[in-house]
């Protein structure tokens, strides 16, 4: 079933959950004031979808440096953590979905993700880079970096990639560096990268 964790404050201690191995359907993180989820370090696998929305939490968001699969999507929206990482096993998911954030600046690692449907990153007011994502080989759905205001470099990317859907880096105004998609094999929709810094 569906695990939720709701509105905990900083000094709640998750230590009790560090042998669940497995979550039969969505974790659901909201509207906490913890720092870290360091609870869940034996955690590998989620069903479901991984929701992470309008946590007061600030710094990195960690904790789930040994999950290895999300059957669903991980939904990241209006939270304060400045940088969102910590998934360095993570090798397949459904959709990363990110936005409608005003604190995030870095979102980085994803460095073992191999294989998932889509990335949406949009409406991030305050994001600065994107790196990581190295080994990516296959997205079955659209890849969508766009509106995002502060943006200034991609930087990753660089596995021999198959994107089934389309490619859109729109509407990014201080952007200007792209640095990674150089070897992707094929793209099955279209390809928009205009209205950034660069073009």
């Amino acid at each position: 079933g569906d695990f939720k964790i709701i509105g905990i404050s900083s000094g709640f201690d998750l230590g009790g959950f560090n042998n669940l191995k497995t979550i039969g359907g969505d974790l659901y993180i909201y509207a906490t004031g913890t720092q870290s989820y360091e609870g869940f370090e034996s955690l590998e696998s989620i069903e479901g979808n991984l929701i992470i929305e309008r946590n007061e939490g600030t710094g990195h968001f960690k904790g789930f440096e040994n999950l290895q699969s999300i059957g669903g999507d991980i939904i990241y929206k209006s939270n304060k953590f400045t940088e969102f990482a910590g998934f360095s096993s993570l090798t397949e998911i459904g959709n990363l979905v990110i936005e409608i954030e005003y604190s995030l600046k870095h979102i980085y690692g994803f460095d073992s993700l191999i294989e998932m449907k889509g990335i949406h990153i949009e409406n991030i007011h305050s994001i600065e880079s994107i790196t990581g994502f190295n080994v990516l080989t296959h997205v079955e759905s659209d890849v969508i970096i766009e509106f995002n205001r502060s943006l200034l470099q991609i930087h990753g990317f660089d596995g021999d990639m198959e994107i089934d859907g389309n490619l859109i880096i729109f509407n990014n105004p201080a952007l200007d560096l792209i640095c990674g998609f150089q070897n992707v094999k094929a793209i099955g929709g279209f390809t928009r990268i205009d209205y950034n810094a660069e073009n």
